[in-house]
């Protein structure tokens, strides 16, 4: 019987060794390019597309929507049809607006203290989210509420535990939450930027920021209209909203995700949400 050669051994090479791919890292949305990004509020009348179309009619980049009624409770499905949300998100892509901000119901009230109003509150703003994620938003503007007889700190404690409890179990995706500041009428909370600053705090762990009107702002006392006067109020917002986990577009800041830049008919102080289509007491000079 013939001699077997001699089968010379295979040196292992290190080289070869498998190595699973690790996942890509997800890629900014296509506007987060470092531009100026200028929007307005769109209507939705007829189809969400229409709010697009709008937009892109006035030479905005970016919009801002009301994702169903801003002032009625939903009384049927709160869902979007996937085939309008898909239309959505596909010519929304075409055009290349961004980001896409949604601003909430009115009638939500996250601070509610009685029962059926706090619970009505999170179901319509958890529908929100739900709604936000179906058309690909960016953001998710919402007012914080009103005390009522309650405490700030009751009813920040409130509001923060509504926020959880609307956004359990729903995969926000690149949805954020907005935190939205207000001129501070009646009992509502949010006019003091510490009150923002502290809820944003207590919501560590979801995607949060804050949304800043001017209007609110100013009709709250600070005064953004001097040079100074912006300046003592931008410090005041370094030094409040860095305590949440938000984080900016704007290099060296992590309080913000987003100005809404609006004239006021009110004067400073007045703790009135009132504005104007026109250059108001702010001025164009200031916005």
């Amino acid at each position: 019987m013939p001699e077997q050669p001699i089968v010379q051994a295979t040196e292992f090479d290190p080289e070869d060794e498998y190595r699973p791919e690790p996942e890509p890292e997800p890629q900014p949305p296509s506007w987060m390019n470092g531009s100026t990004r200028i929007g307005i509020h769109t209507p939705i009348a007829g189809s969400y597309v229409n709010a697009l179309e709008a937009a892109r009619k006035l030479g905005c980049n970016a919009l801002q929507i009301f994702s169903a009624s801003p002032r009625m409770w939903q009384g049927g499905s709160a869902r979007i049809p996937e085939v309008d949300a898909q239309a959505f998100r596909a010519r929304r892509e075409e055009l290349r607006l961004g980001p896409l901000v949604i601003h909430a119901n009115y009638l939500i009230n996250l601070a509610a203290s009685q029962p059926m109003l706090r619970t009505r509150s999170i179901q319509a703003f958890h529908d929100e989210i739900v709604r936000g994620v179906a058309l690909g938003a960016d953001f998710l503007v919402v007012h914080p509420g009103a005390r009522g007889e309650a405490t700030s700190e009751q009813a920040i404690a409130t509001i923060v535990e509504s926020v959880k409890q609307a956004a359990k179990r729903v995969p926000v995706g690149g949805l954020r939450i907005l935190i939205e500041n207000t001129a501070g009428m009646g009992t509502a909370v949010g006019a003091r930027l510490e009150e923002i600053g502290d809820i944003l705090a207590g919501l560590r762990g979801l995607p949060i920021g804050a949304c800043l009107d001017t209007a609110h702002l100013f009709a709250a006392g600070y005064d953004i209209k001097s040079e100074d006067g912006l300046a003592s109020t931008i410090g005041q917002i370094d030094g409040t909203m860095s305590r949440g986990p938000a984080r900016t577009y704007r290099q060296g800041q992590d309080w913000s995700r987003g100005v809404r830049a609006n004239f006021t008919a009110p004067a400073i102080g007045c703790s009135s949400a009132g504005r104007t289509g026109g250059a108001g007491v702010l001025g164009r000079d200031a916005d």
